[in-house]
């Protein structure tokens, strides 16, 4: 293909601080280009697939630009920071630090949140650190610290005049003998200047008059005076001017030793407690000083110490583990066949007497309970051939080691799962934190929030909800609703709030709008506590991106991956505007994209090509976007409706059809689905639409796991029924009729796990494939040929030469991944790493096989005058035409080339291949298994990182997954694939919008 040299369009004005000059980049593909770009401009790099695009912005641009900044460091600091190798450029300037917002969630951490991602959690928890009102969970009381000065105005206004005991509560005796041990201990401390000279006894009820002791008197008090409280008594004073000095002294010497004070009056008989901490006298809990941390389930000062901040707990379903009609050693359905499980039971009887052939619902209670939970006392077993002596805690957690040491079967495995934590209910927070409130007028939300509110609680019943018709709402209850729900509530108590304006205007300001600001960018269904792995790239993107609109820094180069990923039309434009944000701010914004719509709102446009891999590489165009409509290129002709994606995507439907009533897990609003089968359906429908609610979870789930669940299922009612395994493993297969009634008990438990009616029409259904983007491997070592399969035969070909065989090398000495073959130097990787002190690690060719991963023995083998590595360093093109005369490797280089990867390299590693060449690799592998049966595919936006142009190669691919006649399911927005669809169903907040033919005409 004969290309065109492209004028390349240089910025306007000559102040090289305005522009981005980059000369002789040669990272990855690109070929030696140069590049000069306008500082302060939206710039939008296209291109097709592979061509090069990411390999410009975010690993020379925006990777240049963090070693620069870097390099402006100390050489102490500068080896603190992994940043790789340097990109392969021979001269840059104009370049800033540089941001990258991509797609990639990269964190695996259960803990990270929409709230920790975007930091709304730290203002929110910076908000009831400072201005939250503390409830006891105890008493549900109002609990207010007081200063000393506070105290004793308190106590001079309500007792002026009267005499008052200041009183320690020391302890409550029961009866008399009691009391008479805590005189004689505490004479002795007395002595030892500890204890208290005089004391006051007071009875429990109206049983007298409380007695005033000196501590060398003995008590006589009759029998029927207990149980009584014994305080002892700092000082008596009578509440008057002239010694309002003395009261205050007294209440700082006792503050400074206790946490609490009482007050007895004299006249009244009263008692009234006092404190300058967080404590609740009445029920003796103490509260810690209250800062960000004890609201942070990732802190040990507020993460609920029975889960440890996670919200959910391992927890063994009691109901499933027991057969109550069975006898008491048959009883717990894991420990039938365990030894150590039959040893406890055992020692359990023995200890309490309890027949061992009795039925457990006829057990005693107690006994079943101290089997189920544990007496805590020790308890001497049998574990293989020693004796041990345990703690008996319960069943629980026995069961739960065996189940983490891999002791459990596969359906007592079922048994067990993640449940919210009994303690914090799923809150994450202990239950101080959660007793911390902010208030505000009931009246002034709606009801369907109140709802929401009170769906969540997470705290004691003790509370009162509703003081003075105000609601009071704890952080865990803010955290669960959704970011618009949050704005509202906010906004009433910012109204409402008596607390500093100062105050809560510093708080709440930046909170609300960055929640504003995640809003406007179509995101404001969710909740703060939902976990970040939940989410899509394209939400992960924008959630950091409203970061960075928050943050407010200029000079900046923004360097964004795809950001319209996932959108439609509206949500496009709310991007488009804030990324126009970004750049009003004075920042530079670089953004690999092939959006049509942002592409027309970008201020400069670099288009690299003209093809993919080493046929790319090459600026094919570098100017505005008026002077990028006028050029004759592959993108351009595609912006002006000059090339359209147009193919021949005849195949035949099936009348068949799988049919899902009533979905209604999560958001979906009980819709009904009906999908053809052999056909090519596509779900669409904006951020939080429901659409892979519907597919993933309620689809897939029920094809790929339904058999699994329903086995499970069956063998623990058989097992109740005390079946050997022998015949509960025979029993699906060999008695399937007298068990069919189980399968359908089975099925409806499964319909209400995944929320759905009834689901129709999977009979027809033997395969179900989920295909996304993720890499092919997880090495260096992965590469096309082997996971397609065709490294074996190459391998085998080369050792079936005749100087392979005569010197004695099988196919695994032409394997980089075997020790026969592989560079003992590099171990098959082909290239070194050096580590440098002060400086990043950087990568050279191995000196011993020169790159070639390989021994240079092996290299000498050759066939048809090419070497194993050279045949791997073949682009898959030249690779069909080599191995022309070996069908059953040209076959699949074939459909290689078809589909457009001609131009990868049979040994490319794995992480130098896209998303989307990745994924068209995984459809070619599942099309050569030829899978026996019907097989639906499941397909999450295919068209993530495509060009319009690799769009007709990914329906190529599709069409003769069709022609085979299985059926293509996917979530899709770009209307280039959805003008193919036999089926186009259109979501909105959970409910069906649309659900239409759009075919191709």
């Amino acid at each position: 293909m004969t290309v065109k040299k492209q004028q390349i369009q240089k910025p306007s004005g000559e102040n090289l601080s305005d522009v981005i000059v980059l000369k002789g980049v040669n990272t990855h593909n690109l070929n030696n280009i140069d590049v000069t770009i306008p500082k302060n401009n939206i710039i939008t790099i296209t291109g097709v697939s592979g061509s090069g695009k990411s390999s410009l912005a975010f690993h020379t641009i925006y990777k240049e630009g963090q070693f620069r900044y870097i390099e402006s460091l100390s050489s102490y600091l500068r080896q603190f920071f992994q940043l790789g190798s340097r990109p392969d450029i021979e001269y840059s300037s104009g370049l800033s630090p540089a941001i990258a917002i991509e797609q990639n969630k990269q964190s695996g951490n259960s803990r990270s949140s929409v709230g920790t991602l975007t930091e709304i959690d730290d203002y929110l928890r910076l908000l009831f650190s400072k201005v939250g009102s503390l409830y006891s969970y105890g008493s549900g009381k109002p609990i207010k610290t007081q200063n000393v000065e506070t105290i004793v105005n308190n106590i001079k206004n309500n007792y002026s005049d009267k005499k008052v005991f200041l009183l320690h509560e020391l302890v409550v005796c029961d009866e008399k003998k009691e009391l008479e041990t805590f005189t004689r201990k505490n004479r002795n401390r007395v002595e030892k200047e500890k204890g208290f000279v005089r004391y006051l006894i007071v009875p429990k009820g109206e049983k007298g008059e409380p007695v005033e002791y000196f501590y060398l008197e003995e008590p006589n008090l009759p029998t029927d005076f207990f149980p009584v409280a014994v305080y002892g008594i700092y000082d008596r004073v009578t509440v008057e001017e002239a010694k309002i000095g003395r009261l205050k002294e007294d209440i700082i010497k006792i503050l400074a030793e206790q946490k609490k004070f009482g007050i007895w009056v004299e006249d009244e008989h009263k008692l009234e407690w006092f404190t300058d901490k967080n404590y609740d006298p009445e029920y003796n809990i103490s509260y810690p000083e209250f800062t960000s941390r004890h609201f942070s389930p990732n802190r040990i000062e507020g993460a609920c110490p029975h889960c440890s901040g996670l919200g959910e707990i391992l927890q063994v379903d009691i109901e499933k583990i027991i057969d109550p009609q069975s006898t008491y050693m048959r009883a717990i359905l894991p420990w039938r066949d365990s030894n150590y499980g039959q040893n406890i039971l055992e020692r359990l009887a023995q200890k309490y007497s309890i027949d061992q052939a009795a039925i457990w619902h006829e057990l005693p209670e107690r006994f079943r309970h101290v089997v189920l939970h544990g007496d805590q006392e020790l308890l001497r077993v049998k574990n293989g051939e020693k004796n041990a002596n345990i703690s008996y805690e319960g069943i629980d957690p026995i069961i739960k080691d065996q189940f983490q040491k891999g002791m459990l079967t596969v359906d007592f495995q079922a048994m067990l799962g993640m449940e919210h934590c009994p303690e914090c209910q799923g809150a994450k927070l202990r239950k101080e934190s959660l007793h911390v409130f902010i208030t505000l007028p009931t009246g002034s939300l709606s009801e369907d929030l109140l709802f929401h509110l009170n769906t969540h609680k997470f705290y004691e019943q003790k509370v009162d909800d509703y003081p003075d018709n105000r609601i009071k709402i704890n952080i865990a209850q803010l955290q669960h609703l959704s970011l618009n729900e949050i704005i509202t509530v906010l906004e009433v108590f910012e109204e409402h709030s008596l607390e500093d304006e100062q105050l809560i205007d510093r708080i709440l300001h930046p909170l609300m709008d960055r929640a504003r600001t995640i809003g406007e960018l179509g995101l404001g269904y969710l909740s703060l506590h939902r976990q970040v792995g939940t989410l899509s790239g394209g939400e992960i993107q924008r959630l950091r991106l409203t970061k960075q609109l928050g943050n407010k820094l200029t000079g900046i180069i923004y360097v964004l991956d795809e950001p319209t990923i996932g959108l439609n039309t509206k949500e496009i434009v709310k991007v488009i505007d804030a990324i126009k944000g970004l750049k009003t701010m004075g920042n530079t914004i670089i953004v690999v994209e092939h959006n049509e719509e942002f592409i027309k709102n970008s201020d400069w446009v670099v288009e690299i090509g003209p093809g993919a891999g080493d046929f790319g590489g090459n600026v094919v165009f570098n100017g505005s976007y008026e002077d990028f409509i006028q050029q004759q290129s592959l993108t351009s002709d595609y912006i002006t409706g000059k090339r359209k994606v147009h193919i021949d995507f005849e195949h035949k439907v099936s009348s068949q059809h799988i049919t899902i009533k009533k979905a209604h897990k999560y958001n979906l609003q009980n819709i009904d689905v009906q999908l053809p089968l052999g056909g090519f359906s596509i779900i669409t429908g904006g951020s939080g639409a429901g659409k892979t609610t519907l597919m993933y979870t309620t689809l897939f789930r029920f094809l790929e796991e339904k058999q699994k669940f329903i086995q499970s299922y069956i063998r623990l009612h058989l097992l109740k029924k005390g079946l050997s395994w022998q015949e509960i493993i025979s029993a699906p297969v060999m008695k399937k009729d007298e068990y069919a009634h189980y399968e359908k008990l089975a099925l409806q438990e499964f319909y209400n796990d995944i929320g759905v009616d009834i689901i129709q029409g999977y009979e027809h259904i033997d395969n179900t494939l989920y295909i996304d983007q993720s890499s092919i491997g997880k090495t260096p070592r992965s590469c096309p040929a082997t996971f397609v399969g065709i490294f074996d035969d190459m391998r085998t070909l080369f050792a079936g030469t005749n100087e392979a065989k005569y010197l004695g090398f099988n196919s695994g000495h032409f394997s980089f991944n075997s020790s026969k073959g592989a560079c003992p130097e590099c171990k098959g990787y082909g290239y070194k790493k050096i580590e440098l002190q002060f400086l990043p690690d950087t990568y050279i060719h191995c000196e011993l096989c020169n790159g070639t991963r390989y021994k240079p023995e092996i290299n000498q083998i050759t066939r048809r005058g090419k070497s194993i590595s050279q045949v791997l360093d073949l682009y898959i093109k030249d690779a069909y035409e080599f191995f022309s005369d070996i069908g059953h490797i040209h076959e699949p280089l074939k459909m290689m080339m078809e589909i457009g990867l001609g131009y990868l390299k049979l040994g490319q590693p794995a992480q130098m291949l896209s998303g989307g060449e990745s994924q068209r690799l995984k459809l070619i592998k599942h099309f050569l298994k030829s899978y026996k049966g019907h097989t639906v595919y499941f397909l999450d936006e295919p068209t993530v990182g495509l060009h319009p142009h690799d769009i007709e190669k990914l329906l190529l691919v599709l069409k003769k997954f069709l022609d085979k006649g299985d059926t293509i399911l996917m979530i899709e927005h770009d209307e280039d694939l959805l003008q193919f669809a036999d089926k186009v169903i259109t979501l909105d907040n959970g409910a069906l919008i649309n659900s239409s033919n759009k075919k191709n005409k």
